[in-house]
């Protein structure tokens, strides 16, 4: 078990095999909540892990050969009868990495009108839709390039000599509005510089951190100034804004 800063107690059961098979929040108080964990081989040779929480519902996620999530279904609680339902799969190249996911949604089916003019959906029939990503690497192995299936993209060109990114709004060969984020060697953005579609810079803000790596100030295009303040655990105690 661990406890928290707060005295909040986490539980923890394993089975044989050190898999976590109960994760109980809020142990040995009135709010104590507990989710279950089943594991199985299925009969395709895919691993699946069952997830019960606390209202019920079930998600189950398949994993590749190498322990990469590629499925998500989701049952929800007293839907049995319509089974499991789809709720996102992706596909993954050589490296591991996500070069195509897609997501899906559930909705009701309009089985017609009764003589009132209601819709009827006693049936509980439900229609399948889907939003697709194709996600593309440049020679760095960094995030490039997401196409999304409507034709919309995003492309980010990250130069990690001088940890600068420029992104790229584009759809239909059109170009829209681009940023450039220049990073310190944390990896956190120091300064963002916005531009509209015809190149004009129109906003730029800078970030300044501690030793820590926790933001201290930011500071807009006017000047203004945005002042953060923290306690020993790392949670924000105050924010200053320039108008006080």
């Amino acid at each position: 078990q661990a406890v928290d800063a707060q005295q909040c107690t986490a539980h923890y059961d394993y089975d044989e095999l050190g898999r976590i098979s109960t994760y109980t929040s809020n142990a040995h108080t009135d709010y104590a909540q507990t989710v279950h964990y089943a594991y199985a081989i299925e009969e395709t040779g895919a691993a699946a892990t069952t997830k019960n929480d606390v209202w019920g519902n079930q998600a189950r996620l398949r994993f590749n050969g190498l322990g990469h999530v590629c499925q998500q279904e989701i049952r929800e609680k007293g839907q049995g009868e319509q089974g499991w339902r789809l709720a996102s799969d992706a596909e993954r190249d050589g490296w591991g990495r996500v070069v195509t996911q897609t997501r899906y949604d559930w909705l009701p089916v309009e089985d017609g009108t009764d003589n009132h003019g209601w819709t009827d959906h006693a049936a509980g029939q439900m229609v399948r839709i889907s939003s697709s990503q194709r996600i593309e690497y440049d020679d760095w192995g960094k995030l490039h390039r997401i196409i999304q299936d409507t034709g919309e993209s995003v492309r980010q060109d990250y130069d990690p000599v001088i940890r600068t990114a420029q992104i790229t709004q584009l759809a239909e060969g059109l170009h829209f509005s681009h940023s450039t984020v220049v990073y310190d060697n944390r990896h956190q953005p120091v300064t963002i510089t916005l531009y509209d579609s015809q190149g004009k810079q129109y906003r730029q803000q800078h970030y300044y951190y501690d030793g820590l790596g926790q933001l201290r100030a930011s500071v807009d295009e006017l000047g203004q100034k945005t002042e953060y303040t923290y306690d020993l655990l790392g949670r924000i105690l105050t924010i200053s804004h320039a108008d006080g």
